[in-house]
């Protein structure tokens, strides 16, 4: 998880904002957010990554170069292409490791959903121009979305 991390903060100060302010990750078994960009691995490892709340508008505002005036289908396009691209990055170096892995086409929620796991669930606070997203990540568990 720490690798996958490191490469994720790097990317949303390279794309995003460089002046993001990451806080203490914590284990969680639900996370509930109005607004989820996200993506899932499938193969040697099954991962669930999302962005959650509030500053996916500056996420995907910054990312697209493009203001967006709410948090929408278009807003979190731009954030699941932001998680794709850290994603693929990620796989790619799996990859030279002999670790199979496929990405899964993002998804994204536009009302409340919940994200639930029975095992491995973290959810890493990062703080873009004043407001909040999570980073949450389900790992080699069975977890949902309602």
């Amino acid at each position: 998880i720490s690798v996958y991390l490191s490469l994720f903060a790097l990317n949303i100060v390279r794309f995003v904002d460089s002046k993001v302010r990451f806080e203490r990750i914590s284990r969680c078994n639900t996370f509930t957010s109005k607004a989820i960009a996200s993506q899932c691995f499938s193969g040697d490892y099954e991962l669930f990554i999302g962005i959650c709340g509030d500053a996916n508008l500056q996420i995907g505002s910054a990312y697209a170069k493009e203001e967006f005036e709410k948090i929408d289908e278009d807003c979190l396009d731009s954030v699941c292409e932001l998680i794709n691209v850290c994603n693929g990055l990620f796989a790619s170096k799996l990859s030279q490791e002999d670790i199979q892995i496929d990405m899964l086409p993002p998804n994204m929620y536009t009302e409340v959903t919940t994200v639930s796991s029975d095992g491995m669930m973290f959810s890493l606070p990062c703080f873009v121009k004043g407001q909040r997203a999570d980073i949450v990540i389900c790992m080699e568990t069975k977890w949902s979305i309602s």
